[in-house]
């Protein structure tokens, strides 16, 4: 037997937009492709991330693919039991109460009664409702009304396992279920299709990714070679867009008296590096130019995840004098001895500043330069230690050893002596 569960080929989507009158015309209908000439293969144990931005087609895609919705052209082919972790939630029916919604939404995703009934306790368990579980739905917060469609979903133990932005939802204890839900499906071997704005979760859960722009496959590979993909074609979105994005009007408003002109990131023999080991040193080296006069100035570099959380800031104007300008171009080179980041996506914010280190003279942010970005890739033991590791992997030393007896003589209560 094929260990493809999913196949597909040439899967498109329209849509009407709503109808529409003409002068002198009659009504007519306004459509529209959602998706377009989209192949997709999908292997049992896989996991596959798809990126894009809004309106690309990504929701679209898994409708289709958990059948909620029927393609307008192409072909689909599905073999096993498919969980979809999208809209959590609908189809409940607002006048019954959780416990009669619970059984309604299995048997829409394909559980049986006596299964439900056996999974019953834990479903409500896991969604942290038993005292509301006999209420109308309608009473629920939202909050409550999603754990419950998560939790049914995610009780029903599929072969293939769909995911929409639902990660996103909620707070950080029930995301927290949602990616121990989907690690769960991994470990017993389940197939997986990821839609996240989050590039550095699609990285962390997925080793495969496809980039969808303008309801069309931009790029299928791996998921970080997905992501660079992604962060080009933002680039030059912004590029032809002009001055709309919080990122050129930070660039818009440096004084630009020195400009930045290149950032590299180098190894210690010189080698230019995009994936990076933990613990592994790293330098940052940028060149500038003069444009006006300007005696001294300050740099600045950031290290930031996907989601644009910063997680480390070097700036001279905290530890070093400014430096001096002396000729037309130059150079700053920033060296670390050592980068302790956990496995993942990573990007650069590197910025000049004046010699009072408060105006800012120009800026490259990573976030749509693909030079700024690296990652730290996955090693043996980051593989069955992820779900405990932090954002910083620090070097120590453990020891273990008997109380010496004064150290002993000061414990409280029943150490005492």
């Amino acid at each position: 037997m094929s260990d493809v569960l999913i196949e597909a080929q040439g899967l498109g989507k329209q849509y009407h937009r709503g109808y529409f009158q003409k002068r002198g015309r009659d009504r007519g209908s306004d459509q529209f492709w959602a998706l377009q000439d989209v192949d997709l293969e999908l292997c049992q144990g896989e996991a596959l991330g798809i990126i894009g931005p809004n309106g690309a087609g990504k929701s679209t895609l898994l409708k289709i693919l958990s059948r909620v919705t029927t393609p307008t052209e192409g072909w689909l082919k599905v073999r096993g039991r498919v969980g979809a972790l999208i809209e959590l939630g609908a189809g409940f029916h607002p006048e019954l109460s959780g416990r009669d919604n619970v059984y309604i939404s299995g048997s829409i995703l394909g559980m049986s009664r006596r299964e439900i009934a056996r999974r019953f306790e834990e479903i409500v368990a896991f969604a942290e409702i038993e005292e509301f579980i006999d209420m109308p739905v309608k009473k629920y917060s939202s909050g409550m009304y999603v754990r419950l469609g998560f939790a049914v979903a995610a009780h029903m133990d599929p072969e293939i396992l769909l995911v929409d932005e639902v990660l996103a939802v909620g707070d950080g204890s029930f995301q927290k279920k949602c990616f121990g839900a989907m690690e769960r499906f991994r470990e017993q071997g389940a197939s997986i299709i990821l839609v996240s704005h989050s590039l550095y979760n699609i990285s962390r859960n997925c080793a495969r990714g496809m980039l969808l722009l303008e309801g069309r496959t931009s790029f299928l590979g791996t998921a970080e070679e997905a992501i660079a993909a992604y962060q080009s074609a933002l680039a030059e979105r912004e590029r032809q867009s002009g001055l709309q994005g919080a990122l050129d009007v930070a660039e818009h408003l440096c004084s630009k008296d020195l400009e930045i002109t290149r950032v590299q990131m180098l190894d210690p023999r010189g080698g230019a590096v995009s994936a990076l080991e933990s613990g592994a040193p790293l330098r940052v080296v940028l060149d500038y130019a003069v444009r006006r006069p300007c005696p001294a100035f300050h740099a600045e570099v950031v290290i930031l995840d996907w989601d644009g959380n910063t997680l480390a800031v070097n700036h001279t104007y905290l530890e070093h004098a400014p430096f001096l300008v002396t000729a037309e171009t130059g150079r700053v080179e920033c060296a670390w001895p050592t980068v302790p980041l956990t496995s993942g996506s990573y990007v650069l914010q590197v910025a000049l500043y004046d010699e009072t280190g408060r105006v800012r003279q120009d800026i490259w942010q990573g976030v749509y330069r693909q030079e700024l970005g690296f990652t730290i890739p996955p090693n043996d033991k980051s593989i069955y230690l992820e779900r405990w590791r932090g954002v910083v992997e620090l070097e120590c030393q453990w020891l273990a050893g008997p109380l010496d007896a004064a150290a002993a003589a000061d414990l409280p209560g029943e150490g005492r002596s």
